[in-house]
Parts: structure tokens; sequence; C-alpha cells
């Protein structure tokens, strides 16, 4: 989950230690990997981001994020002046 709270960034760690960011990714793990192909496919895979619901972040990190926004604020009236 970002900082702000705005989204979610779906990956996969491969067995190589590389993030798959997408299908392409995956697709071209298993290409590369042929060892593997009989026990998982691309589609088996899924980066559907999830909606963000504010009853399931954590309240610290809700804190920080309105921290955060409260910082801007300032940040952003002051060098106006």
């Amino acid at each position: 989950m970002r900082g702000d709270l705005s989204k979610m960034d779906i990956y996969y760690v491969l067995p190589n230690g590389k993030r798959a960011r997408g299908i392409g990714d995956v697709q071209k793990f298993l290409d590369t990997n042929p060892e593997y192909k009989d026990r998982i496919s691309a589609e088996s895979f899924s980066f559907t981001v999830p909606k963000i619901v504010e009853e399931t972040v954590s309240q610290s990190s809700l804190w920080k994020t309105k921290k955060a926004k409260k910082q801007d604020k300032i940040n952003a009236s002051s060098s106006k002046k």
C-alpha cells in the first residue's frame, strides 16, 4: 500500500527473487524457466488491485497519512510567504 493510502501495488516475488508486476513478467519468467511451467501458469496469478476500505487499514497507517497531509499543508503555506 502506498504511503498516502491512494493505491496498492500488486506484485509477486518469483523463485528467482525478481518481482513480477504483471502477467507479462510471469510469462517471461516461465519462458526462461520452463521447469516451472508444469507447476504454475501465468493465468493463475491475479494482479487485480483490491478496493481500499478504511476499516481495513491499520490505525497507525491512517495516523501517518493524516500527519503527512497536515505537514504538506504547512509546507505549502510556508512556501507561499
